[in-house]
């Protein structure tokens, strides 16, 4: 984020004092049966297409490339530009490669342009409209600023389930370790035989990992089994234990989500079940629309607690429904 704040004070300093303004230019346009393109600037600063990354372009996937990827999107339609952003996720090649764009469409002294920006602050849109480059870049600059630190938007779905659904997963392992966690209410004990048990399983689409809250805060993983079908290769999962889970886990988005999602076990002490979908980055830089259920128990007897365990179960692409595994 600062370099991305960096460019913007050069490119301001600039603009100002070799390209000259508009501000103020008035000039009336007639529309009539204009064509809308559009144009992506990924978090490289090059171009790119949601096409390329999902075979298709729909709502959920220009935003998940804007929220969590951090493209810029630029409509186009006559002299009119539309510009939108998320300043939490968006990188400093995009900026730097939206402030030269800017550059090239403003040398063009014969055809003025009007641009409105808009950025997304994780509640509501704020727009500018201006014919300058100062102008948008100044808005760019204070935007920018409300999204340092970069906060990861949450792009996946989750909800709340009754406990019971664990026990629809048909795994005997798992229904131990519940009726385990109900009878002491406290946090299972770490070396429980029914946490061991989980640990040892192994069945496709099946997960099990033990996170905990370091010394500093961060949630970190410990134990770690992958499913026989994971999103992740041996050289990503290899590296998780130990490691926090903000740092290794290829999808930004999701990490951010078990984050949150451990710590509300870890505070209220609480078993829980939800279901997750959405959009998944996996470490080969596939993206796939998957589903899953997921059980977090915790795992001490004090609260907050310093530990959960993780089950999750049923990882199915989102529209073949949910197939037990």
């Amino acid at each position: 984020m600062d370099t991305a704040r960096a460019v913007l004070r050069n490119a301001a300093t600039r603009t100002a004092d070799q390209l000259g303004g508009r501000r103020g230019d008035v000039f009336a346009m007639t529309f009539s049966m204009i064509e809308v393109r559009t144009r992506w600037i990924g978090e490289d600063g090059r171009n790119a297409s949601p096409m390329e990354l999902f075979g298709k372009v729909n709502g959920p996937n220009a935003h998940f490339v804007l929220h969590t990827l951090g493209w810029i999107r630029i409509n186009f339609f006559g002299q009119t530009y539309e510009v939108a952003l998320d300043p939490r996720s968006v990188r400093g090649a995009a900026v730097e490669r939206f402030v030269a764009w800017m550059d090239e469409m403003h040398a063009d002294k014969e055809r003025p342009w009007l641009v409105k920006i808009s950025a997304f602050t994780g509640r509501d849109w704020i727009s500018v409209t201006d014919t300058a480059p100062e102008g948008i870049i100044a808005f760019l600059d204070r935007i920018l600023e409300f999204g340092k630190p970069s906060a990861v938007p949450e792009t996946l779905q989750v909800t709340d389930c009754p406990l019971e659904r664990a026990r629809s997963f048909g795994v005997e392992a798992v229904n131990t370790a519940i009726a385990r966690w109900q009878e002491s209410q406290q946090g299972l004990p770490i070396d429980d035989p029914s946490v061991r048990a989980l640990l040892a399983i192994s069945k496709p689409g099946c997960t099990v990992k033990i996170l905990s809250r370091d010394g500093v805060g961060r949630i970190v993983f410990g134990t770690y089994t992958p499913s026989l079908t994971t999103l992740w290769s041996q050289d990503s999962w290899g590296r998780f234990p130990g490691a926090p889970v903000g740092e290794v886990v290829p999808d930004r988005a999701l990490g951010s989500a078990v984050e949150t999602s451990a710590r509300r076990v870890m505070e209220t002490g609480q078993a829980k079940v939800e279901t997750w979908e959405g959009p998944v980055l996996s470490s080969s830089g596939v993206i796939a629309e998957l589903a899953w259920d997921r059980l977090t128990l915790p795992l001490t007897s004090r609260v907050p607690n310093d530990a959960v365990l993780v089950v999750t179960h049923r990882l199915t692409p989102i529209g073949q429904g949910r197939l037990a595994s």
